[in-house]
């Protein structure tokens, strides 16, 4: 690129300076010519018009004189004619100097003159025999008149010749002087352009670079380095070695690249193993847990039940023989009821023991919602409860139908219990199903505005035997709880202090459901 500049400048400094060299020359010439026309040809043609009309005066003269026959002076006709000959001489010395073909024609007019005024003077001297001469004197002063004329005439053509030369010197420098400025223009313009292109490439070359440190390396800037014009210049070697670099840091970048994403799917597998292995470590100590409160329940439960069972059967016994003493027999009837409690309590522990027992089959959960609305609506209309059910549009689930509708009485129970102590006017407990095809999902959701579960409790809902109730055994949402994983699913809940709670269980509606379904429907086209 610079060898290129330097030849382009070196051009048109060439041909500026030529173009002006000429056009010194030329008008140097043009200035001898105009030195010549005001030094020669102009004071000759004025010298020559005043000899003119000086020999116009003089034959004036002499014609008068040849006329009347008046002699005129000879010392005053001596002395005009010899004042125009030292004139012509001079003349001829000067124009001799300065222009020798000029100079040889002034002096033959001096010869002329000289013999005309010679004749001229002998008339004067033989003035009775003037007669003689004036043949010979018209004829020298018609061939003086004639080369007079001839002289006038030829320096006049040269003097036209020399303008018009001048003029077409000057015609011509206007010209060359307009064609190199439009040269120069022109050059100017090429050579703008030809830098621009030239340093273009560089420029575009600095904003890919300043991308490159601001935004990192990608496909697209080396695309653009690779469209860089090559050239066998500084900028074409510059752009292919760039080309170079950034194929090379692309490649760099993109084994980089890989290897962050190794690592961060690496990392992500980790941490999905390490959420895996948390839950499976919860839910082994879980049920490590809940084993070892099934076998203490189980344990105690058959410790206890066969003394309650003889205590209940002796009550009835008691009962049958205090028939006629209705008084006493009252006061047996609320031992009566604690021993079943006490019975049922131990169920509810041999239950946790040996875990849910589950009897699948296709069920719509829209149908075991609306028994529970229908079942529990009326119960807690009375205690001043909005009970709503909010159905959406769910495919059949293979669960356990009677564990579903006993768990989700119980949430509704306990929903219902949420408001003791509550001052709030407006109450009200909603039973929500909703289904997710997209992540084959079906939710059934039970929300309250009562009271809300204290923060310091919320962790301890699903422990086994936590209560926050008098006559609770803290089991039920334990075993809720269970009977929702048996089916795959989870149970979670939400609750804050003085706004209410809601409990949600999700299930899967898997492969399972989707060919019982088809079943079910196949059934019922059948019927």
């Amino acid at each position: 690129m610079k060898t290129k500049v330097l030849l382009g400048i070196a051009s048109f400094s060439f041909t500026v300076v030529g173009a002006f060299a000429y056009g010194a020359w030329t008008f140097r010439a043009l200035e001898d010519r105009m030195v010549a026309v005001n030094n020669l040809y102009v004071p000759a043609m004025k010298a020559l018009n005043q000899m003119e009309s000086s020999f116009f005066l003089l034959e004036s003269d002499l014609d008068k004189s040849l006329d009347e026959g008046i002699l005129r002076p000879r010392d005053s006709l001596e002395s005009v004619l010899n004042s125009r000959l030292e004139y012509l001489s001079n003349l001829a010395k000067e124009q001799r100097a300065r222009d020798p073909l000029v100079g040889q024609s002034v002096q033959e007019l001096e010869d002329s003159y000289r013999a005309c005024a010679e004749l001229l003077l002998r008339v004067y001297q033989d003035w009775r025999g003037r007669q003689t001469y004036e043949a010979d004197l018209s004829a020298k002063r018609s061939d003086f008149r004639v080369k007079l004329k001839s002289l006038i005439r030829s320096i006049d053509h040269e003097t036209r010749q020399v303008t018009s030369r001048v003029q077409d010197g000057l015609s011509r420098l206007r010209f060359m002087l307009t064609a190199v400025l439009a040269f120069c223009c022109l050059m100017t313009v090429v050579l703008s352009y030809w830098l621009a292109a030239s340093v273009r490439p560089l420029e575009v070359l600095a904003e890919l670079m300043r991308n490159i440190s601001q935004k990192g390396l990608d496909e697209t800037i080396v695309r653009k380095l690779i469209e860089l014009p090559g050239g066998s210049d500084e900028v074409g070697s510059l752009s292919r070695e760039s080309q170079k670099m950034a194929a090379s840091l692309l490649d760099k970048s993109k084994a980089l690249t890989e290897q962050k994403l190794n690592l961060e799917r690496a990392h992500q597998e980790l941490a999905r193993q390490n959420e895996e292995l948390k839950s499976t470590q919860a839910k082994l100590l879980h049920s490590e847990k809940l084993g070892l409160v099934g076998r203490m329940a189980a344990q105690m439960a058959h410790e206890i039940r066969n003394p309650l069972n003889a205590l209940n059967l002796h009550t009835e016994l008691l009962e049958d023989q205090l028939r006629s003493d209705p008084e006493l027999r009252a006061g047996v009837e609320p031992l009566r009821k604690e021993i079943n409690r006490l019975i049922d309590v131990t169920e509810s522990y041999l239950d946790l023991s040996r875990g849910p027992r589950l009897k699948k089959a296709p069920v719509q959960l829209n149908e075991v919602a609306e028994e529970i609305h229908d079942l529990y609506e009326p119960l807690l209309k009375e205690k001043g409860i909005f009970f709503t059910c909010d159905l959406g549009d769910l495919p059949p689930l293979t669960v356990d139908r009677a564990q579903f509708s006993q768990l989700l009485g119980n949430l509704v129970k306990n929903a219902s219990e949420a408001f003791e102590g509550s001052a709030r006017s407006a109450k009200y407990v909603r039973l929500i199903t909703h289904f997710q095809p997209e992540k084959n999902l079906v939710s059934v959701s039970v929300m309250d505005n009562g009271e809300g579960i204290p923060i310091d409790q919320q962790k301890n809902v699903f422990t086994p035997f936590f209560t926050s109730k008098a006559q609770g055994t803290g089991l039920g949402l334990t075993f809720s709880r269970q009977v929702v994983e048996a089916h795959g699913g989870e149970m979670i809940f939400d609750s804050a202090p003085k706004q209410g709670t809601k409990f949600t269980l999700k299930l899967p509606h898997g492969v399972e459901d989707l060919q019982k379904e088809s079943e079910w429907k196949a059934a019922e086209q059948r019927s």
